[in-house]
């Protein structure tokens, strides 16, 4: 949780928790994560809401699923070494998606593959037609519906989706 978080004044669910778009029609929607999940309800959020907002703590690897109309893990060989398929991957989003700060994302602190790909061709579509804003990671709920980011930006929100992980378990 984030300081200030239990006095929002707007509504915060889980990702696991959003089942449609009925809930954002209408709604400055704030998505905070950037894994596959937060990105599908921030494009969603693009169609659906007043506004759609995303918040990446870290950047991510985030890549189209087609790739000169070729599924991306079609690409891919199980007989390529791992330093070949990353060093294939970053030269094609190179020429495919080029730097991720001119969408005004971060640039990913770990190698692809050390974490999970984000696999989204419609986000980076939607950064750069501005149908969702990009902010980094929230600093704190400074009351109502405001939200502050670490780079001193604010703004008001309705919801606030948390697509931030899940915990697995089974029951025994």
């Amino acid at each position: 949780a984030y300081p200030g978080q239990r006095d929002f004044a707007g509504n915060v669910i889980h990702s696991k928790e959003y089942k449609g778009p009925e809930i954002l029609e209408g709604k400055d929607v704030l998505v905070v994560g950037g894994g596959n999940s937060a990105c599908d309800i921030s494009v969603e959020a693009g169609r659906f809401a007043r506004s759609s907002h995303v918040s990446q703590r870290r950047g991510y690897w985030v890549m189209p699923r087609l790739i000169f109309g070729v599924p991306l893990v079609e690409l891919i060989r199980a007989w390529m070494p791992m330093w070949s398929q990353r060093l294939f991957l970053r030269l094609v989003l190179r020429v495919t998606v080029g730097n991720y700060a001119a969408f005004g994302l971060g640039h990913p602190d770990h190698r692809i593959f050390e974490r999970h790909p984000t696999i989204n061709s419609d986000l980076l579509e939607y950064l750069r037609k501005g149908l969702v804003l990009p902010h980094p990671d929230i600093a704190r709920f400074t009351g109502g519906r405001t939200v502050e980011f670490v780079d001193g930006s604010s703004h008001d929100f309705d919801l606030v989706v948390s697509a931030t992980g899940y915990h697995v378990s089974l029951p025994l």
